[in-house]
């Protein structure tokens, strides 16, 4: 799981899995909060280089993330397009990020379609429409502790 050096790869299999750490708290009304989905963007470890256990480890140290579980979803389902209230197109897609301690490491991003520019900050409606989206979508496959 090191990066070792390794160059990126883009992200071809839209069926890749995708895993993501979450705590039954980051839940409101069974869709992800702010904490469980942050933006501008947010880390998922890619599945052709990890295991869904890996992402439970701490990116910079020898840390453990105990009573925490792991969702899935795909590259698929984690890229989209969704309109802003100002007609707006903005798409979602990931960025092949490696850290030092974890080559899978990658990032879900945020940009205008039309421009091509990454969008730190989109209206709280796509980020409440994206997070909904991924809360359907997203399957635990190793269950948060109460």
């Amino acid at each position: 799981m090191l990066a070792e050096g390794r160059s990126t790869q883009p992200f071809e299999n839209r069926d890749e899995e995708l895993y993501r750490r979450y705590q039954l708290a980051h839940f409101v009304d069974g869709v992800l909060s702010n904490i469980g989905l942050p933006f501008p963007r947010f880390s998922v470890n890619r599945s052709s280089c990890s295991e869904p256990g890996d992402v439970l480890w701490d990116d910079e140290e020898e840390r453990r993330f105990e009573g925490w579980g792991v969702l899935v979803f795909t590259v698929g389902e984690a890229r989209m397009e969704l309109r802003t209230g100002d007609g707006r197109q903005l798409g979602f897609d990931l960025e092949h990020n490696p850290l030092d301690l974890n080559y899978a490491h990658s990032e879900v991003i945020c940009f205008d379609t039309t421009t091509g520019t990454e969008v730190k900050n989109p209206s709280r409606m796509v980020q409440k429409q994206y997070r909904a989206k991924i809360s359907q979508a997203a399957r635990p496959i190793i269950p948060a502790e109460s």
